[in-house]
Protein backbone atom coordinates (compact mmCIF):
# COMPACT_ATOMS: atom_id res chain seq x y z
CA UNK A 1 0.00 0.00 0.00
CA UNK A 2 1.11 3.71 -0.49
CA UNK A 3 -0.16 7.11 0.23
CA UNK A 4 -2.30 9.09 -2.45
CA UNK A 5 0.61 10.49 -3.70
CA UNK A 6 -1.06 11.50 -6.96
CA UNK A 7 -0.35 15.61 -7.88
CA UNK A 8 -3.65 15.88 -7.97
CA UNK A 9 -6.67 15.70 -5.60
CA UNK A 10 -9.46 13.09 -6.37
CA UNK A 11 -11.96 15.49 -7.44
CA UNK A 12 -8.74 17.22 -9.66
CA UNK A 13 -8.27 13.69 -11.03
CA UNK A 14 -12.34 13.29 -11.47
CA UNK A 15 -12.41 16.72 -13.60
CA UNK A 16 -9.47 15.41 -15.86
CA UNK A 17 -11.51 11.90 -16.38
CA UNK A 18 -14.83 14.66 -17.04
CA UNK A 19 -12.36 16.50 -19.82
CA UNK A 20 -11.16 13.59 -20.87
CA UNK A 21 -14.54 12.56 -22.23
CA UNK A 22 -15.75 15.44 -23.18
CA UNK A 23 -12.49 15.56 -25.79
CA UNK A 24 -12.87 12.36 -27.05
CA UNK A 25 -16.75 12.62 -27.56
CA UNK A 26 -16.15 15.81 -29.24
CA UNK A 27 -13.24 14.36 -31.38
CA UNK A 28 -12.43 10.64 -31.33
CA UNK A 29 -10.66 10.12 -34.65
CA UNK A 30 -7.17 9.91 -33.44
CA UNK A 31 -8.71 7.29 -30.99
CA UNK A 32 -10.46 5.20 -33.98
CA UNK A 33 -8.06 5.66 -36.67
CA UNK A 34 -5.39 3.48 -33.90
CA UNK A 35 -7.35 0.43 -33.67
CA UNK A 36 -6.91 -1.31 -36.83
CA UNK A 37 -11.01 -2.64 -37.08
CA UNK A 38 -14.22 -1.73 -39.29
CA UNK A 39 -15.21 2.31 -37.66
CA UNK A 40 -18.27 1.07 -37.01
CA UNK A 41 -17.40 -1.72 -34.67
CA UNK A 42 -14.98 0.25 -32.75
CA UNK A 43 -17.20 3.00 -32.09
CA UNK A 44 -19.70 0.48 -30.78
CA UNK A 45 -16.79 -1.41 -28.76
CA UNK A 46 -14.41 0.57 -27.96
CA UNK A 47 -14.61 4.89 -28.44
CA UNK A 48 -18.66 4.47 -26.69
CA UNK A 49 -17.95 1.88 -23.92
CA UNK A 50 -15.18 3.58 -22.52
CA UNK A 51 -16.77 6.73 -22.38
CA UNK A 52 -19.36 5.45 -20.46
CA UNK A 53 -16.90 3.94 -18.24
CA UNK A 54 -15.17 7.87 -17.68
CA UNK A 55 -19.38 9.23 -17.12
CA UNK A 56 -19.80 5.77 -14.78
CA UNK A 57 -16.45 7.21 -12.26
CA UNK A 58 -17.24 10.95 -12.85
CA UNK A 59 -20.37 9.73 -10.97
CA UNK A 60 -20.39 7.06 -8.55
CA UNK A 61 -16.15 7.45 -7.56
CA UNK A 62 -16.51 10.09 -5.08
CA UNK A 63 -19.01 7.92 -3.04
CA UNK A 64 -17.25 4.78 -3.66
CA UNK A 65 -14.05 5.45 -2.27
CA UNK A 66 -15.22 7.55 0.83
CA UNK A 67 -14.12 6.89 4.14
CA UNK A 68 -16.91 4.81 5.99
CA UNK A 69 -17.74 5.09 9.49
CA UNK A 70 -19.10 1.98 11.75
CA UNK A 71 -20.24 3.15 14.81
CA UNK A 72 -21.48 1.02 17.68
CA UNK A 73 -20.78 -2.57 18.48
CA UNK A 74 -21.63 -6.29 18.51
CA UNK A 75 -21.02 -6.34 22.19
CA UNK A 76 -20.16 -5.03 25.01
CA UNK A 77 -16.72 -5.29 24.56
CA UNK A 78 -16.01 -2.46 22.07
CA UNK A 79 -19.10 -0.33 23.10
CA UNK A 80 -18.02 3.24 21.82
CA UNK A 81 -15.55 2.16 19.37
CA UNK A 82 -15.86 3.89 16.03
CA UNK A 83 -13.71 2.24 13.23
CA UNK A 84 -12.94 3.99 9.90
CA UNK A 85 -12.59 2.12 6.51
CA UNK A 86 -10.53 4.18 4.40
CA UNK A 87 -9.43 3.26 0.42
CA UNK A 88 -5.74 3.64 -0.44
CA UNK A 89 -4.17 3.21 -3.39
CA UNK A 90 -1.32 0.41 -4.35
CA UNK A 91 0.79 2.81 -5.54
CA UNK A 92 2.38 1.59 -8.84
CA UNK A 93 -0.31 0.20 -11.32
CA UNK A 94 0.98 -2.50 -14.07
CA UNK A 95 -1.90 -2.54 -16.64
CA UNK A 96 -1.09 -5.18 -19.22
CA UNK A 97 -3.48 -5.30 -22.22
CA UNK A 98 -4.87 -7.44 -24.87
CA UNK A 99 -4.70 -6.89 -28.55
CA UNK A 100 -7.72 -7.49 -29.18
CA UNK A 101 -9.71 -4.85 -27.48
CA UNK A 102 -6.56 -2.37 -27.57
CA UNK A 103 -8.83 0.96 -25.92
CA UNK A 104 -11.23 -0.34 -23.98
CA UNK A 105 -10.27 -2.79 -22.23
CA UNK A 106 -7.00 -1.42 -20.81
CA UNK A 107 -8.08 1.83 -20.95
CA UNK A 108 -10.85 1.65 -18.58
CA UNK A 109 -8.57 -0.35 -16.14
CA UNK A 110 -5.93 2.56 -16.55
CA UNK A 111 -8.81 5.23 -15.69
CA UNK A 112 -9.84 3.26 -12.69
CA UNK A 113 -6.45 3.15 -11.77
CA UNK A 114 -5.83 6.87 -12.27
CA UNK A 115 -9.08 7.94 -10.33
CA UNK A 116 -8.00 5.77 -7.43
CA UNK A 117 -4.85 7.75 -7.02
CA UNK A 118 -2.18 5.22 -8.44
CA UNK A 119 0.44 5.90 -10.72
CA UNK A 120 0.07 3.53 -14.08
CA UNK A 121 1.96 1.87 -16.24
CA UNK A 122 0.46 0.74 -19.38
CA UNK A 123 1.62 -2.19 -21.46
CA UNK A 124 -0.30 -2.13 -24.53
CA UNK A 125 -0.75 -5.42 -26.54
CA UNK A 126 0.48 -6.28 -30.19
CA UNK A 127 -0.64 -3.38 -32.05
CA UNK A 128 -1.69 -1.42 -29.65
CA UNK A 129 0.90 1.31 -28.65
CA UNK A 130 -0.11 3.87 -30.55
CA UNK A 131 -4.10 4.00 -28.75
CA UNK A 132 -2.23 3.53 -25.69
CA UNK A 133 -0.36 6.52 -26.67
CA UNK A 134 -2.79 8.65 -28.09
CA UNK A 135 -4.92 8.45 -24.69
CA UNK A 136 -1.42 9.34 -22.73
CA UNK A 137 -1.59 12.28 -24.70
CA UNK A 138 -5.27 13.35 -24.51
CA UNK A 139 -5.08 12.71 -20.87
CA UNK A 140 -1.76 15.10 -20.61
CA UNK A 141 -3.70 17.59 -22.12
CA UNK A 142 -6.57 17.34 -19.78
CA UNK A 143 -4.73 18.20 -16.93
CA UNK A 144 -3.30 14.63 -15.59
CA UNK A 145 0.17 15.06 -14.56
CA UNK A 146 3.09 13.29 -17.29
CA UNK A 147 4.71 11.16 -14.60
CA UNK A 148 1.36 9.40 -13.48
CA UNK A 149 0.75 7.34 -16.77
CA UNK A 150 3.41 5.88 -19.36
CA UNK A 151 3.27 3.74 -21.95
CA UNK A 152 5.56 0.87 -22.51
CA UNK A 153 6.61 -0.76 -26.00
CA UNK A 154 4.38 -3.83 -27.22
CA UNK A 155 6.85 -6.40 -26.68
CA UNK A 156 6.70 -9.47 -23.40
CA UNK A 157 9.93 -8.21 -22.46
CA UNK A 158 8.44 -4.54 -21.14
CA UNK A 159 5.64 -6.50 -19.10
CA UNK A 160 8.69 -8.48 -17.22
CA UNK A 161 11.17 -5.47 -16.67
CA UNK A 162 8.63 -3.29 -15.49
CA UNK A 163 7.26 -6.14 -12.57
CA UNK A 164 10.90 -6.72 -12.02
CA UNK A 165 11.21 -2.58 -11.49
CA UNK A 166 9.19 -3.05 -9.15
CA UNK A 167 5.05 -2.31 -8.94
CA UNK A 168 2.52 -2.92 -6.40
CA UNK A 169 -0.45 -4.24 -8.74
CA UNK A 170 -0.80 -6.21 -12.01
CA UNK A 171 -3.73 -5.92 -14.00
CA UNK A 172 -3.51 -8.23 -16.46
CA UNK A 173 -5.59 -9.87 -19.88
CA UNK A 174 -5.09 -11.99 -22.08
CA UNK A 175 -4.71 -15.97 -22.59
CA UNK A 176 -4.86 -18.72 -19.05
CA UNK A 177 -0.91 -19.54 -20.78
CA UNK A 178 0.65 -16.33 -20.24
CA UNK A 179 -1.83 -15.35 -17.13
CA UNK A 180 0.34 -18.00 -15.18
CA UNK A 181 3.31 -16.94 -16.32
CA UNK A 182 2.81 -13.43 -14.57
CA UNK A 183 1.32 -14.82 -11.89
CA UNK A 184 4.30 -17.04 -11.00
CA UNK A 185 6.50 -13.59 -11.73
CA UNK A 186 4.42 -11.87 -9.50
CA UNK A 187 3.96 -14.31 -6.88
CA UNK A 188 8.43 -13.52 -6.14
CA UNK A 189 7.51 -10.70 -4.82
CA UNK A 190 4.14 -11.34 -3.62
CA UNK A 191 2.34 -8.81 -5.74
CA UNK A 192 -1.08 -8.92 -6.37
CA UNK A 193 -2.59 -9.61 -9.84
CA UNK A 194 -5.89 -9.53 -11.07
CA UNK A 195 -5.82 -11.86 -13.77
CA UNK A 196 -8.49 -11.64 -16.42
CA UNK A 197 -7.38 -14.89 -18.72
CA UNK A 198 -9.21 -16.99 -21.19
CA UNK A 199 -12.75 -18.34 -22.13
CA UNK A 200 -14.59 -20.84 -23.76
CA UNK A 201 -17.87 -19.36 -22.97
CA UNK A 202 -20.93 -21.29 -22.83
CA UNK A 203 -24.24 -20.31 -24.61
CA UNK A 204 -27.42 -21.81 -23.18
CA UNK A 205 -30.09 -22.28 -24.77
CA UNK A 206 -33.66 -23.86 -22.46
CA UNK A 207 -36.85 -25.25 -23.90
CA UNK A 208 -38.54 -21.82 -23.07
CA UNK A 209 -36.18 -19.55 -25.64
CA UNK A 210 -37.02 -17.43 -28.22
CA UNK A 211 -35.26 -19.44 -30.51
CA UNK A 212 -34.67 -16.24 -33.06
CA UNK A 213 -33.11 -14.10 -30.73
CA UNK A 214 -30.90 -16.82 -29.36
CA UNK A 215 -29.48 -17.50 -33.07
CA UNK A 216 -29.13 -13.50 -33.94
CA UNK A 217 -27.47 -12.86 -30.24
CA UNK A 218 -25.53 -16.18 -30.98
CA UNK A 219 -24.53 -15.40 -34.76
CA UNK A 220 -23.45 -11.60 -33.48
CA UNK A 221 -21.36 -12.79 -30.65
CA UNK A 222 -19.61 -15.53 -32.71
CA UNK A 223 -18.48 -12.79 -35.23
CA UNK A 224 -17.96 -9.66 -33.59
CA UNK A 225 -14.25 -8.92 -33.64
CA UNK A 226 -13.88 -11.94 -36.48
CA UNK A 227 -14.43 -14.17 -33.38
CA UNK A 228 -11.11 -12.57 -31.29
CA UNK A 229 -13.57 -11.95 -28.26
CA UNK A 230 -12.86 -13.62 -25.43
CA UNK A 231 -16.32 -14.13 -24.03
CA UNK A 232 -17.72 -15.13 -27.80
CA UNK A 233 -20.06 -18.07 -27.71
CA UNK A 234 -17.81 -21.25 -28.32
CA UNK A 235 -20.20 -24.69 -26.66
CA UNK A 236 -23.94 -24.02 -27.37
CA UNK A 237 -26.05 -26.23 -25.48
CA UNK A 238 -29.70 -27.05 -26.80
CA UNK A 239 -32.51 -29.50 -25.53
CA UNK A 240 -32.44 -32.06 -28.14
CA UNK A 241 -35.69 -31.16 -29.63
CA UNK A 242 -34.79 -27.88 -30.76
CA UNK A 243 -31.34 -28.95 -32.71
CA UNK A 244 -32.68 -29.35 -35.89
CA UNK A 245 -35.08 -25.98 -36.01
CA UNK A 246 -31.94 -23.89 -34.43
CA UNK A 247 -29.32 -25.48 -36.77
CA UNK A 248 -31.44 -23.73 -39.85
CA UNK A 249 -31.91 -20.58 -38.21
CA UNK A 250 -27.96 -20.47 -38.21
CA UNK A 251 -27.38 -21.35 -42.02
CA UNK A 252 -29.87 -18.83 -43.08
CA UNK A 253 -27.81 -16.33 -40.95
CA UNK A 254 -24.52 -17.60 -42.25
CA UNK A 255 -25.64 -16.82 -45.85
CA UNK A 256 -24.24 -13.28 -46.16
CA UNK A 257 -21.44 -14.08 -43.72
CA UNK A 258 -17.73 -13.15 -44.43
CA UNK A 259 -14.62 -14.57 -43.71
CA UNK A 260 -11.85 -12.74 -41.46
CA UNK A 261 -8.18 -13.08 -41.61
CA UNK A 262 -6.55 -14.61 -38.58
CA UNK A 263 -2.94 -15.23 -37.53
CA UNK A 264 -1.70 -18.42 -38.74
CA UNK A 265 -1.79 -20.01 -35.29
CA UNK A 266 -5.69 -19.39 -34.70
CA UNK A 267 -6.23 -20.94 -38.27
CA UNK A 268 -4.18 -24.13 -37.08
CA UNK A 269 -6.05 -24.61 -34.17
CA UNK A 270 -9.20 -23.94 -35.54
CA UNK A 271 -8.47 -26.27 -38.61
CA UNK A 272 -7.61 -28.86 -35.32
CA UNK A 273 -10.60 -28.43 -33.27
CA UNK A 274 -13.05 -28.57 -36.40
CA UNK A 275 -10.97 -32.27 -37.15
CA UNK A 276 -11.23 -33.45 -33.44
CA UNK A 277 -14.99 -33.05 -33.70
CA UNK A 278 -15.42 -34.47 -36.77
CA UNK A 279 -13.44 -37.90 -35.59
CA UNK A 280 -15.64 -37.72 -32.55
CA UNK A 281 -19.26 -37.16 -35.06
CA UNK A 282 -19.50 -33.58 -35.68
CA UNK A 283 -20.52 -32.16 -39.13
CA UNK A 284 -19.76 -28.70 -40.36
CA UNK A 285 -23.50 -27.66 -40.62
CA UNK A 286 -22.10 -24.21 -40.97
CA UNK A 287 -19.05 -22.51 -42.91
CA UNK A 288 -15.93 -24.47 -44.60
CA UNK A 289 -12.43 -25.40 -43.15
CA UNK A 290 -9.96 -22.33 -42.51
CA UNK A 291 -7.99 -21.73 -46.02
CA UNK A 292 -5.23 -20.17 -46.43
CA UNK A 293 -5.47 -17.04 -44.04
CA UNK A 294 -8.45 -16.70 -43.76
CA UNK A 295 -11.93 -18.39 -42.14
CA UNK A 296 -15.83 -18.00 -42.23
CA UNK A 297 -17.66 -18.27 -39.80
CA UNK A 298 -18.10 -22.15 -38.66
CA UNK A 299 -20.78 -24.17 -36.79
CA UNK A 300 -19.78 -28.14 -35.53
CA UNK A 301 -22.68 -30.24 -34.50
CA UNK A 302 -23.00 -32.50 -32.49
CA UNK A 303 -20.43 -31.77 -30.79
CA UNK A 304 -19.32 -34.86 -28.71
CA UNK A 305 -18.41 -34.52 -25.11
CA UNK A 306 -15.22 -35.58 -25.81
CA UNK A 307 -14.20 -32.77 -28.12
CA UNK A 308 -11.21 -30.54 -27.74
CA UNK A 309 -13.58 -28.05 -28.05
CA UNK A 310 -14.45 -27.94 -24.44
CA UNK A 311 -11.07 -27.36 -23.37
CA UNK A 312 -10.13 -24.71 -26.31
CA UNK A 313 -8.52 -21.57 -25.73
CA UNK A 314 -10.06 -20.07 -29.12
CA UNK A 315 -9.65 -16.70 -30.72
CA UNK A 316 -11.97 -18.02 -34.14
CA UNK A 317 -15.43 -17.56 -35.45
CA UNK A 318 -16.12 -21.28 -34.45
CA UNK A 319 -18.37 -22.78 -32.34
CA UNK A 320 -20.11 -26.10 -31.30
CA UNK A 321 -23.76 -27.67 -30.82
CA UNK A 322 -24.21 -29.37 -27.85
CA UNK A 323 -27.40 -31.32 -27.32
CA UNK A 324 -28.37 -32.11 -23.94
CA UNK A 325 -31.62 -34.20 -22.49
CA UNK A 326 -32.26 -32.26 -18.99
CA UNK A 327 -30.54 -29.57 -17.15
CA UNK A 328 -28.43 -32.05 -14.98
CA UNK A 329 -27.07 -33.00 -17.55
CA UNK A 330 -26.89 -29.65 -19.12
CA UNK A 331 -24.88 -28.32 -15.62
CA UNK A 332 -22.69 -31.38 -16.31
CA UNK A 333 -21.72 -30.85 -19.78
CA UNK A 334 -20.45 -27.17 -18.88
CA UNK A 335 -18.13 -28.29 -16.52
CA UNK A 336 -16.47 -30.38 -18.71
CA UNK A 337 -14.63 -26.79 -19.64
CA UNK A 338 -11.86 -25.44 -17.10
CA UNK A 339 -12.52 -22.05 -18.37
CA UNK A 340 -15.65 -19.90 -16.35
CA UNK A 341 -15.48 -16.52 -18.15
CA UNK A 342 -18.88 -15.73 -19.22
CA UNK A 343 -21.65 -17.65 -20.12
CA UNK A 344 -25.13 -16.66 -21.92
CA UNK A 345 -28.57 -17.91 -21.06
CA UNK A 346 -31.92 -17.85 -23.19
CA UNK A 347 -34.90 -18.57 -21.55
CA UNK A 348 -37.47 -16.90 -18.81
CA UNK A 349 -35.91 -15.17 -16.45
CA UNK A 350 -36.68 -17.60 -13.77
CA UNK A 351 -35.02 -20.60 -15.79
CA UNK A 352 -32.00 -17.85 -16.66
CA UNK A 353 -31.54 -17.09 -12.31
CA UNK A 354 -31.82 -21.27 -11.63
CA UNK A 355 -29.30 -21.91 -14.11
CA UNK A 356 -26.98 -19.09 -13.53
CA UNK A 357 -26.73 -20.33 -9.81
CA UNK A 358 -25.48 -23.49 -10.99
CA UNK A 359 -22.55 -22.40 -13.10
CA UNK A 360 -19.44 -21.12 -12.51
CA UNK A 361 -18.91 -18.43 -15.05
CA UNK A 362 -18.23 -14.96 -13.35
CA UNK A 363 -20.58 -12.79 -16.05
CA UNK A 364 -23.37 -14.33 -17.55
CA UNK A 365 -25.93 -12.70 -19.94
CA UNK A 366 -29.71 -13.42 -20.39
CA UNK A 367 -31.07 -13.60 -23.60
CA UNK A 368 -28.02 -11.52 -25.09
CA UNK A 369 -24.10 -12.06 -25.99
CA UNK A 370 -21.37 -9.80 -25.53
CA UNK A 371 -22.79 -6.73 -25.33
CA UNK A 372 -24.38 -5.94 -22.33
CA UNK A 373 -20.77 -7.12 -20.42
CA UNK A 374 -19.61 -3.58 -21.58
CA UNK A 375 -22.22 -1.35 -18.71
CA UNK A 376 -19.77 0.32 -17.10
CA UNK A 377 -21.74 -1.26 -14.14
CA UNK A 378 -21.26 -4.61 -14.69
CA UNK A 379 -17.84 -5.76 -13.16
CA UNK A 380 -15.57 -8.31 -15.32
CA UNK A 381 -13.26 -10.81 -14.48
CA UNK A 382 -12.84 -14.71 -14.23
CA UNK A 383 -12.71 -18.18 -12.38
CA UNK A 384 -11.23 -21.21 -12.28
CA UNK A 385 -9.11 -21.43 -15.36
CA UNK A 386 -10.21 -17.96 -16.86
CA UNK A 387 -8.55 -16.24 -13.57
CA UNK A 388 -9.53 -13.79 -10.14
CA UNK A 389 -10.07 -10.71 -9.72
CA UNK A 390 -12.35 -8.03 -10.66
CA UNK A 391 -12.13 -5.09 -13.24
CA UNK A 392 -14.79 -2.49 -14.29
CA UNK A 393 -17.76 -1.28 -12.69
CA UNK A 394 -17.61 -0.61 -8.51
CA UNK A 395 -15.63 -3.64 -7.79
CA UNK A 396 -12.91 -2.79 -10.53
CA UNK A 397 -12.58 0.86 -9.28
CA UNK A 398 -11.94 -0.76 -5.03
CA UNK A 399 -9.66 -3.12 -6.58
CA UNK A 400 -7.53 -0.18 -7.44
CA UNK A 401 -7.17 0.15 -3.74
CA UNK A 402 -6.12 -1.77 -0.36
CA UNK A 403 -8.52 -1.26 2.55
CA UNK A 404 -7.12 0.54 5.82
CA UNK A 405 -8.88 0.22 8.60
Amino acid sequence: MSADTSPLNRSQRLRVIRDFRRSVAEQADDLAEQVQRPLGEVWASEIIPLLEACRFLEKQAPALLETRTARGSTGLSFKGLKTLTARRPFGKVLVIGPFNYPLFLPGVQALQALVAGNEVIWKPGRNGEAVANAVRSRLIKCGLPAEQLSVTDESAEAGIEAIKSGVDLIIFTGSAEVGKKIASLAAESLTPCIIEASGSDAAIITKNADLDRAAKAIWFGLTINGGQTCISPRRIFIPQPLVATFESKMRALAENGESYQLPDQVIDQAKGIITDAQAHGASLIVGTPPSGDRMAPCLLSPVSANSKLHQADLFAPLAGLIGYDDESELIDLNFQSPYALGASIFGSESDCHRIAAQIPAACITFNDTVAPTADPRASFGGNRLSGYGRTRGASGLLSCTTEQT
